[in-house]
C-alpha cells in the first residue's frame, strides 16, 4: 500500500497489484450486466448486485461507466425508491471517491445533500421521476441527464427552475449547536469560518470555528454571556467581542483563540484589530480612543479624541493610521501607533465608517449622509444627502466603488472616484440588512439578492429564504451565510455559477400574482409593493404590459365532493391548506399546502399537489417555495403558478399523455 487517508477512507496501492484486484470485480459485474449497460434493469431480488454495483465498477476501475451510472436519473430513481436519499448519496460518495469530482456527480451529491428531505418518504417510481426533473432542471452539469428522463403523465414539469434550490453551489448546510441559538456575526479566515451564536433568552454567547468544507465543528467556545460585535485575529490566535449585557461604558473582551482564556477587558465599543493583528483599538462612550497589545492586553496609548461617545472606528488597510466618528459631528484620523492626531473634519450624524482596501478613501456615513475622505490631502466632500436611517455601508472590493442602505432610499451605489450615483435599488432594508462584496468588486450581495454595481443588472444569488449577514473566504472561493432557520449556516461554492432559477427576481417575495386573459404573462407584486412582469412560458422578466396584480382572493369551492373532502383531509395531517384552486375545465383540483409542524429537517414543507376531482384521488406532487401564499391555473389550464415568502415558481401540467 502507498498512501492511506483515514479522513476519507481511501487507499492506493502499487500499480503492479491493481490490474490483480479488478478482474474478479469485471467477472461479476460481466455475469450480472443486463446488457447495453442498462444496470437500473437489474432484478430486485437478490439485492446484493444493485446495492453494491457502484462498489464493483470503483474496484474494477471502470470509473467512467461509473459516473455515468450514478448520474442517470433511471439509477437514481431506483435507488431512491428502494432506499431514499441514503442509498443514492452512498452511491454518489464511491463515484466521488473513486473518479474525481465529476461536475455531474458533484452537482447532483450537492443537490440531494441540500434537498434529501423533499425526497424522504418518496418511494413511487412516476413520483420520483417528475421530482428528479423538477429539482435537477436548469443545472448545466446534470442537463443531459434530465433530457433523457422524462415524467410520464399526468405530472407537473418545471417551465423554469424552482426559485429556492442551492444546486451545485451548496458545499454544506450545517446546525450551529442548537436550534435555540441564533447567528450574530460570520467573519472568514484561511483558517476557516468563525460564527458567534447567542441566545438572549439565557443570557447564552458561544464563539466556533468550523471547516466550511467538511462542515465540521472544530472549536467552541464559551463566551460567558451575550455577546456582539466578533473581530477575529487575522491569523485566527485570538478574538475580540463587544460584551453585549448592559454596561455604562461598554466592555471589549479579548481572548485567547485556543483556549478562550481572558487576555485582557478593556472598556469601550467597536473593537478594530490592526493588520497584522498585534494591536487592537477600542472607542468608549467619553470619546476616548484606546490601543491595546493583543498579545498581552496591555494599554499601548489612550487619547481623548472626541468630546461625545464615539459611533465608529475603523483601521487604516496598511495599519498607519485609524478614523473615529463620534455623536458631537467629529470624524478624526489619528496615528496608530501614537494616537496623535493627524485630520479632523466637522461631519454629522456619522454611525458607520468604510475604507477602500488600498486606503485611498474613506466613507463616512450616516443619516445626514455620505462624505467621502481622501486621508492623504483631507479633501472632504459630500456625495448624498441622507434624510433617513442608514443601516449598512461597504466598500468594493477592488475600491471602485462604494454602498450604502437606507429605509428610504434601499440600496445605493456611487463611483468611488468621482462620487457619482451608479444606481439605486428599491429594495426593502431594515436593521437586519447587511451587504457583501465580492473580492474582486464584480458583486454586491444583500440577503437573497445580487447586482452587479457596474452595470446595475441582477445576477444569480442565493435561493429564497437566505439571510445575511454573509462572509466571503480570504480567496473569494467560498461564501457563507445564514437561511431561514434561527441557527443554520450556508455554505455556497463561488466558483460555480450561483443559479437559483431562469431569473434571479424569483426568488423574492411575492404578495400577489395576476395571469392574463390570455395566460401569456404574469403581474407580481412583491411585499414591499414593487410590481413585475414575467413571460409565463420562460419566466423572464418582461417590461410593464399590463395592470398591477389585486390581492388575491381564495376561489370559493363549496362544491367538493365530501369524498374529496375526506382524501384531501387525509392526505394533509399536521399541514395548512393555503389555497386550492380548480381548473377551467373543472377535472383538476390544484391544493397548496405547508406543515403546521415546525422540524428543522424540514425547512422547505411546501407542498403542491393536483387532484382528479372526479376520481377523487392524487395524481401529482410536487415541493413549492417556502411560505406559500396563492396558487393559480392559467386561463386554458395549461399552466400553474405558485407564489409566497419563497418566490415564484410556474409549471406546466401534463394532463395525458401527447
Amino acid at each position: 500500500m502507498l498512501d492511506y487517508r483515514s479522513d476519507a477512507a481511501v487507499f492506493r496501492l502499487h500499480e503492479a497489484i491493481q490490474p490483480q484486484l479488478g478482474a474478479p470485480h469485471d467477472r461479476f459485474l460481466a455475469a450480472i450486466d443486463p446488457g447495453d449497460g442498462a444496470w437500473w434493469e437489474l432484478p430486485e431480488d437478490p439485492p446484493y448486485p444493485a446495492a453494491t454495483l457502484t462498489w464493483q465498477l470503483a474496484a474494477a476501475g471502470r470509473t467512467g461507466e461509473l459516473n455515468r451510472l450514478v448520474t442517470d436519473l433511471r439509477w437514481a430513481a431506483r435507488r431512491l425508491a428502494a432506499g431514499g436519499p441514503p442509498a443514492l448519496a452512498c452511491d454518489l460518495a464511491v463515484a466521488w471517491a473513486a473518479g474525481g469530482a465529476d461536475p455531474a456527480v458533484v452537482a447532483l451529491a450537492r443537490t440531494l445533500r441540500a434537498e434529501a428531505n423533499l425526497f424522504e418518504g418518496v418511494r413511487n417510481p412516476r413520483a420520483l421521476a417528475a421530482l428528479l426533473s423538477s429539482r435537477l432542471d436548469g443545472i448545466p452539469q446534470l442537463e443531459r441527464s434530465v433530457r433523457a428522463y422524462a415524467p410520464q403523465p399526468p405530472c407537473l414539469a418545471n417551465r423554469w427552475p424552482p426559485p429556492d434550490r442551492y444546486a451545485a453551489t451548496l458545499i454544506r448546510q450545517m446546525t450551529v449547536l442548537r436550534p435555540e441559538l441564533h447567528v450574530g456575526d460570520l467573519v472568514a479566515r484561511p483558517e476557516g469560518l468563525w460564527v458567534s451564536a447567542v441566545d438572549g433568552m439565557y443570557d447564552e454567547g458561544f464563539v466556533m470555528l468550523w471547516d466550511p468544507r467538511t462542515g465540521r465543528r472544530r472549536r467552541t467556545l464559551d463566551t460567558g454571556g451575550y455577546l456582539a460585535g466578533l473581530l477575529v485575529a487575522p491569523d485566527s490566535t485570538w478574538l475580540a467581542f463587544t460584551d453585549g449585557r448592559e454596561s455604562a461604558d461598554g466592555r471589549v473582551r479579548l481572548l485567547d483563540a485556543t483556549t478562550g482564556r481572558l487576555r485582557a477587558e478593556v472598556p469601550g465599543r467597536h473593537p478594530m484589530a490592526a493588520p497584522d493583528g498585534t494591536w487592537l483599538a477600542v472607542g468608549g462612550v467619553t470619546g476616548e480612543v484606546r490601543s491595546h497589545d493583543t498579545a498581552t492586553g496591555r494599554p499601548r496609548w489612550v487619547v481623548t479624541a472626541h468630546q461625545a461617545p464615539l459611533t465608529a472606528l475603523l483601521v487604516a488597510p496598511d495599519g498607519t493610521w485609524l478614523a473615529s466618528a463620534a455623536e458631537d459631528g467629529t470624524v478624526r484620523i489619528s496615528e496608530a501607533h501614537t494616537g496623535r492626531r493627524r485630520r479632523g473634519f466637522n461631519v454629522p450624524k456619522v454611525t458607520m465608517l468604510a475604507v477602500a482596501p488600498g486606503g485611498e478613501w474613506l466613507a463616512a456615513a450616516g443619516p445626514r449622509g455620505v462624505h467621502l475622505i481622501d486621508p492623504a490631502n483631507g479633501e472632504l466632500r459630500q456625495i448624498h444627502e441622507g434624510d433617513s436611517k442608514l443601516r449598512a455601508v461597504i466598500a468594493s472590493g477592488d475600491g471602485s466603488w462604494l454602498a450604502a442602505a437606507y429605509d428610504q432610499h434601499g440600496i445605493l451605489v456611487w463611483d468611488a472616484a468621482d462620487g457619482s450615483l451608479l444606481h439605486t435599488f428599491p429594495v426593502p432594508v431594515s436593521c437586519a440588512t447587511g451587504l457583501e462584496s465580492a473580492p474582486d468588486g464584480s458583486w454586491l450581495g444583500s440577503e437573497s439578492r445580487f447586482w452587479d454595481p457596474r452595470t446595475g443588472d441582477r445576477v444569480a444569488g442565493f435561493p429564497a429564504g437566505t439571510t445575511g449577514p454573509h462572509a466571503v473566504a480570504p480567496d473569494g472561493s467560498w461564501l457563507a451565510t445564514t437561511s431561514s432557520g434561527p441557527g443554520d449556516l450556508v455554505i455556497l461554492d463561488l466558483t460555480v455559477p450561483l443559479a437559483p432559477g431562469a431569473e434571479p427576481g424569483h426568488a423574492d417575495p411575492v404578495q400577489d400574482l395576476e395571469v392574463a386573459p390570455d395566460g401569456s404573462w404574469l403581474a407580481t407584486r412583491t411585499d414591499s409593493g414593487e410590481a413585475a412582469h414575467w413571460d409565463a412560458a420562460t419566466g423572464r422578466r418582461r417590461r410593464t404590459i399590463g395592470p398591477e396584480p389585486a390581492r388575491t382572493v381564495a376561489e370559493p369551492l363549496d362544491d367538493l365532493a365530501p369524498r374529496l373532502r375526506e382524501v384531501i383531509e387525509t392526505e394533509h395531517p399536521g399541514r395548512t391548506v393555503d389555497q386550492m384552486a380548480l381548473s377551467p375545465d373543472r377535472q383538476w383540483l390544484a391544493v397548496l399546502s405547508h406543515s403546521t409542524v415546525t422540524r428543522r429537517s424540514e425547512p422547505k414543507n411546501a407542498q403542491l399537489r393536483v387532484y382528479d376531482k372526479s376520481l377523487a384521488r392524487s395524481v401529482a406532487s410536487m415541493p413549492a417555495p417556502p411560505g406559500p401564499r396563492g396558487c393559480r391555473w392559467s386561463p386554458d389550464g395549461s399552466a400553474m403558478f405558485v407564489w409566497g415568502t419563497g418566490g415564484l415558481h410556474g409549471f406546466t401540467w401534463i394532463g395525458q399523455a401527447g
